[in-house]
């Protein structure tokens, strides 16, 4: 996503910025209190980088779930893809549903699993039907 590079920019310029303000601000409180100049410091650039951190982390979260995005829906595209080959004819693995007395199901290839015959993967191993 393009934003989260344009954010990434924005908050490390933001960050310098607000550490800059707060080595600032401590040197010209330090001239009354040196504890407090000192504090002033050390709390001013930690809440800066804490801060543009966690919006950083929030940007990274948001581009990682688009990516994640993106791959389920080649996933499934792949996947429409392949079920329409496979159900228009059976490949030499698959096996056509059988009659139980539950209704339609097939049997699994690699372990003999009984699966619903909506399922597009063996209950028990995990093959593809």
């Amino acid at each position: 996503m393009y934003w989260t590079k344009i954010v990434r920019s924005f908050c490390k310029i933001v960050m310098v910025l607000g550490i800059i303000a707060s080595i600032i601000s401590g040197i010209v409180i330090s001239d009354d209190s040196v504890l407090i100049g000192l504090v002033v410091i050390i709390g001013g650039s930690a809440v800066s980088v804490i801060s543009i951190s966690f919006i950083m982390m929030l940007s990274e979260m948001s581009l990682t779930l688009d990516e994640m995005n993106n791959k389920m829906y080649k996933i499934t595209q792949n996947d429409n893809k392949d079920n329409s080959k496979s159900n228009s004819v059976f490949n030499e693995k698959s096996q056509p549903p059988i009659k139980t007395a539950r209704g339609n199901s097939w049997k699994c290839v690699d372990c003999g699993n009984i699966n619903p015959v909506g399922a597009k993967f063996c209950r028990e191993c995990g093959h593809l039907k």
